[in-house]
């Protein structure tokens, strides 16, 4: 199961100056130009049933007073799809080789165990070279170490575990059922779609050719165009999740590589662990996160490593966790090559997506995890994000329920060419191990907090909250002093960029948010909107514990403490936040759109009610109507939805929470529905795009229903497409199409009620 992941945001609208019908795809000519009318559109409702053993779409809507019907999900690839001899979804090497899956005798460190299955296994080796079997709490995190030990029964309380010292050879190809942000393109004329995986680890992406169906208009891949995208020059790629279209027309991703701590990193290789210089070293070292231990043991297969063939030695020679955890660009030429970049000077962390502005330089990203903070990158040019200033975001309360004032910080500015020169520096000093990279002790001076409660630091550090905890004699801290080290040139530039949250902490900026996901911007309202999952009462935005309310929240021990907000059961299901933008794209404000609603656990389990959203996603804009799309990754209900949101007012007369919510598309039992984008290809049809992540695999629960439902469709994924939808239509007075949608919106409640 992928970690709870994420979707996908924004909106694109292509103007096409020429269209040919008659050959075997459209002729495709763009021109980058803004929506100057605004009609009015309102889905058809979908009835909603639980569970679903298959997607079901809206195939119909009112666009500007005129009912107009649509073809619903269609795919494009399946995972395991072959096209031009490739893949789709199978995972390759830094040479193109296929990556194979590492079977039980060679050490995948987990199994996820299924209530009522077994599996059985024993570990080699003694207490002398612990972990030979490790087991992580999904509860509390903690991973406990084993001798030889034999499991003959896997059940809900062992939780995740492996083997951390074993042999054996891979043989099965590994085709990964973990597609997400997917874009179309319209380059020199052509169509083209970029899909990224987002695991396992290393990453991979593809890119199609599509052709449009000169009868129907309905989209496919064109046969032998597949190939997979070579990073290479970059080590590889990792966890890349969101993304979005740029107004240029390129793929801009997103490396979530949340997995890899530079100062875990740092510790285990060039540190306290250096005792044994091989495999068992590097497990022990790691083991106090299981996702940095399981993430290398993956991602040195990119290399033609795997597990039995693994030494610190090799690892430090292939993997410098500072080339992961950025923004990520593709350019595509008309005729399918292409060239992709890295952007160092945006910042490195577990990146959910980026979103470029309407002036061609102005960008946000958001960060998907805990005790996380929101990031403005401004270009030095145009169209161009080979350089530019990074900027981190401080909140301050106004008064009303979770909302804020936004002032921005400056951190850096360079250009990727500088930092990629700077991070290849090699630096000499005492280590055991003397590294071509720069490492996080590089970087900053480290000492304990004078008090675990307080989170206080000694004279001359600075506290810092981004959901790094640690032990030192049997002492658990939640926050770190840092300072920058004097001996390194450029730390302060190094901090920016590669350990920008922590830096973020040390200039005062938020890093209370959680789970910071999609975002899309109205250029017609001039506000961008972003999806928050959830939080919880103790999480690192909520203020102080509601049960004791003078214990001071443990996620914000020697944070800043900007959002406290004081704890509504509602936040449980999440929220999309608008953030009011001044004449420059600079963003001051931000509150509530529109909320989940709590309940109590239904028949079917779900506790956010089906009237609402729930653990909102991906957000996009559908600009030349003026609504919202809203997808999900939830695990508080069945299924997940996309929701269109019609405002309740134009711009001007804005009143929060008071849209109409419409459902209109819900993936598979077990699925996550991800990447919803709107395209307007400008010749009068659009397409909104869809990706079915992991079907039937996101809960124990799905394994039986997978197995027992004849209807079900497998687990391999789906990228596609709803549409074409006509949009050529003369747009409408908005109060002409009012009626109808209050009156759909009357139809999907009573549905669901």
């Amino acid at each position: 199961m992928v970690r709870q992941a994420k979707r996908r945001v924004a909106a694109s609208t292509l103007a096409v100056a020429a269209i040919s019908m008659s050959g075997a795809s459209a002729a495709l000519t763009t021109s980058l130009t803004p929506t100057s009318t605004y009609g009015t559109m309102q889905f058809n409702a979908m009835p909603i049933t639980y569970p679903a053993d298959n997607v079901m779409s809206s195939t119909g809507a009112t666009i500007n007073g005129a009912a107009t019907t649509f073809q619903g999900f269609n795919k494009i690839l399946r995972s395991g799809d072959v096209n031009n001899g490739f893949t789709f979804g199978q995972m390759i090497d830094r040479n193109g080789n296929k990556l194979m899956t590492i079977n039980d005798t060679m050490m995948w460190p987990t199994y996820t165990c299924v209530p009522g299955g077994s599996r059985s296994w024993t570990c080699p080796g003694t207490s002398a070279n612990v972990p030979n079997l490790f087991r992580q709490n999904v509860l509390t995190n903690a991973i406990v170490d084993y001798a030889t030990t034999t499991f003959s029964t896997c059940n809900t309380t062992l939780g995740l575990m492996g083997c951390a010292t074993a042999v054996g050879s891979a043989t099965i190809p590994e085709i990964s059922n973990d597609p997400d942000y997917t874009s179309l393109i319209v380059v020199g004329g052509n169509l083209f779609t970029i899909t990224q995986f987002e695991a396992p680890v290393p990453s991979v992406m593809y890119l199609t050719q599509l052709v449009q169906d000169p009868t129907t208009g309905v989209l496919s891949a064109k046969p032998n165009t597949m190939v997979p995208i070579n990073w290479s020059a970059y080590g590889g790629i990792l966890a890349t999740c969101a993304g979005s279209t740029t107004p240029w027309q390129s793929h801009l991703g997103s490396e979530e590589s949340y997995m890899q701590d530079g100062r875990d990193w740092a510790g285990t290789m060039f540190g306290t662990v250096t005792a044994a210089q091989g495999f068992n070293t590097i497990a022990l070292g790691l083991s106090e996160s299981l996702s940095s231990f399981t993430s290398v043991t993956s991602q040195m297969r990119y290399f033609g490593i795997y597990p039995n063939q693994m030494t610190t030695a090799n690892v430090i020679a292939n993997i410098n966790p500072y080339m992961y955890g950025y923004i990520t660009e593709v350019k595509v030429q008309g005729q399918g090559q292409y060239t992709v970049a890295k952007h160092f000077w945006m910042g490195r962390q577990g990146w959910e997506m980026a979103y470029v502005m309407p002036d061609l330089k102005t960008t946000y990203g958001g960060v998907d995890v805990n005790n996380g903070g929101f990031y403005k990158m401004v270009a030095n040019t145009a169209s161009d994000l080979s350089g530019g200033s990074l900027y981190c975001a401080q909140m301050a309360a106004t008064g009303q329920a979770a909302s804020f004032a936004v002032t921005w910080k400056l951190m850096s500015t360079t250009t990727n060419a500088a930092m990629l020169a700077l991070l290849n520096t090699t630096l000499t000093g005492s280590r055991t191990v003397a590294p071509t990279q720069i490492t996080f002790d590089d970087i900053f001076l480290t000492a304990l907090p004078t008090s675990a409660t307080s989170g206080a630091c000694p004279t001359g550090f600075t506290s810092t909250n981004v959901n790094y905890y640690y032990t030192v004699n049997g002492v658990t801290y939640r926050n770190e002093c840092l300072m920058l080290n004097p001996a390194t040139p450029n730390a302060a530039l190094l901090a920016a960029v590669v350990e920008t949250p922590r830096y973020a902490g040390m200039l005062g900026c938020t890093t209370e948010f959680n789970k910071f996901e999609g975002m899309t911007f109205s250029r017609r309202r001039n506000q961008l909107f972003a999806a928050l999952s959830y939080w919880s009462p103790t999480s690192s935005m909520s203020g102080p514990l509601v049960a004791t309310p003078t214990v001071q929240n443990s996620a914000d021990i020697g944070g800043s403490q900007d959002l406290s907000i004081p704890w509504n059961a509602n936040y449980g299901c999440g929220c999309v936040f608008y953030l009011n933008t001044d004449s420059n794209y600079n963003i001051y404000s931000m509150a509530p759109l529109v909320c989940g609603i709590a309940q109590s656990a239904d028949a079917n389990g779900n506790t956010c009610s089906p009237l609402s959203i729930s653990a909102p996603d991906n957000v996009a804009m559908i600009e030349d109507f003026d609504t919202l799309m809203i997808g999900e990754d939830t695990g508080f209900r069945r299924n997940d939805l996309i929701w269109q949101y019609t405002f309740p007012n134009p711009p001007g007369q804005f009143t929060p929470d008071g849209g109409a919510l419409t459902p209109i598309f819900s993936s598979m039992y077990g699925a996550e529905s991800t990447s919803p984008f709107w395209y307007n290809l400008g010749n009068g049809q659009a397409f909104i795009s869809l990706v079915l992540q992991h079907p039937y695999g996101e809960s124990d629960q799905a394994w039986g229903f997978v197995n027992n439902n004849p209807t079900t469709t497998g687990p391999a994924s789906w990228v596609g497409f709803i549409g074409p939808i006509n949009v050529n239509v003369s747009a409408a007075p908005r109060a002409a199409v009012g009626a109808a949608i209050a009156a759909v919106a009357a139809a999907v409640f009573a549905v669901l009620l």
